[in-house]
């Protein structure tokens, strides 16, 4: 039905087709024991193909294991069906393109991605892109200095955006499964903003909207501009101490709203806006912080920062936010400040938290209680009843803390938060907790 033929390492199979005219299919260089066998496929193939019936199992299989190259060659003499395929850019143009679900922040990211990996490879078929040609690219970003953060972020959208070509059999495997992305954490550009410096840049604000704009990104923790875009007075509960707004980051995650306590140092830049807002007003915001775009509002502030002398920090609105996580992480359980700032724990402190140099001044100077906590621990009798009582969700004691005091005074009612009443009388028995022997 068929013959191979064998010269200096290279093979071709040659073979009569439907219409009775010979053709040649060229294998190529390979070993001789791996052209016979695919022979015998061959055979099967070229066999099922005339008298119109299902290939044998074991020729399947061996499909399933070829390359895409031979697998197009088979595919070419209409011996199986063409394998899908598709151009990396256009790919990812359709694909970014098709996600309605993706914000502005997102989209920009994901073209960002795309502009770095066809800029490498450029408009290959996507089975050209090999685990070898995926560890290349990897390399070529660190030798020209990427970030780590970076390069681990596009290594997470490759992983990403083949395992969905590889679901539409556009590829026979992911390229970037097995590559190893590393820490989307930059220490460098994670900054603490004091509130010396976000005070002396309230106050060179152009006027109150750009005020209360920085005191809710370094007071609020609000992202900004996105959560500034919708919020309303009505969203201002001035009897309960509370702000509820839109959260379209969380929203995707089940959370489309998240409320914050109206902090102490947010009350004076509300209470300004609300006077000076028209009758009837419903948005708090005007349409040039509302509809501006997020490279509009950061760079007005670069300009302002820059105007009064102040050095930019790396990330401006990400770095306020991280700035009031910081402080609010040192007074309130992990759970409640992640509700509050809506974000997870674990993203919390791989993003948004490291030491600074006020918890260096406190750690010296003993502010922390540290030693009367060691002190009070050895003095306790040891037959005091735990108190199992266990809360981390934000409630009413917290909010009202808040609205009554500065985060110093919040202090207090923590350990009322984390452990019930009985926190002062409670302490682990030099022996632990299950009973001595």
């Amino acid at each position: 039905m068929a013959s191979l033929i064998y010269t200096k390492g290279t093979a071709r199979i040659e073979y009569k087709n439907q219409g009775g005219r010979r053709s040649t299919l060229r294998l190529g260089k390979m070993p001789k024991a791996n052209a016979k066998q695919a022979l015998t496929h061959i055979e099967s193939l070229i066999g099922a193909k005339q008298s119109g019936t299902t290939i044998p199992a074991v020729t399947a299989a061996w499909l399933k294991d070829v390359g895409s190259q031979l697998r197009g060659k088979l595919a070419a003499h209409d011996l199986v069906p063409g394998l899908k395929s598709a151009k990396l850019d256009d790919y990812l143009t359709a694909e970014i393109a098709a996600r309605r679900d993706y914000s502005a922040n997102t989209t920009r990211n994901a073209k960002m991605f795309q502009a770095a990996i066809v800029g490498y490879f450029g408009n290959c078929d996507l089975r050209e892109i090999t685990e070898s040609s995926a560890a290349d690219w990897k390399q070529s970003m660190v030798n020209n200095e990427y970030s780590p953060a970076t390069i681990s972020k596009w290594i997470v959208l490759a992983r990403q955006w083949f395992k969905v070509a590889l679901r539409k059999k556009l590829v026979d495997e992911n390229p970037f499964a097995d590559a190893k992305a590393g820490s989307q954490s930059n220490s460098q550009r994670l900054v603490f903003v004091d509130r010396a410096t976000i005070q002396k840049v309230i106050d060179a604000c152009p006027n109150t909207e750009w005020r209360l704009m920085l005191a809710l990104s370094r007071y609020g923790a609000l992202r900004v501009p996105s959560e500034l875009r919708n919020l309303k007075w009505t969203d201002v509960n001035w009897e309960a101490n509370t702000l509820t707004f839109d959260s379209q980051k969380t929203a995707k995650c089940g959370k489309p709203y998240r409320t914050i306590p109206l902090f102490p140092e947010l009350r004076p830049y509300l209470d300004e806006a609300y006077e000076q807002a028209s009758e009837g007003a419903l948005f708090v915001f005007g349409d040039e912080l509302r509809l501006g775009s997020d490279a509009v509002v950061r760079m007005r502030i670069l300009k302002l920062l820059r105007r009064i002398g102040i050095q930019p920090w790396p990330r401006i609105t990400h770095n306020l936010r991280a700035s009031r996580i910081m402080e609010l992480s040192d007074h309130f359980p992990q759970a409640v400040v992640a509700e509050w700032c809506g974000n997870s724990e674990a993203i919390s402190q791989l993003h948004y938290q490291r030491a600074v140099t006020t918890h260096f001044d406190r750690a010296v100077s003993g502010e922390t209680g540290l030693q009367s906590a060691i002190t009070t621990r050895q003095s306790t009798p040891q037959n005091v009843t735990y108190n199992p009582t266990y809360s981390v969700t934000p409630n009413s004691a917290h909010v009202q803390s808040l609205a009554q005091g500065d985060m110093q005074n919040s202090r207090e009612i923590m350990p009322v938060a984390m452990h019930g009443n009985q926190w002062t009388n409670v302490s682990v028995p030099p022996t632990g907790i299950e009973p001595a022997a």
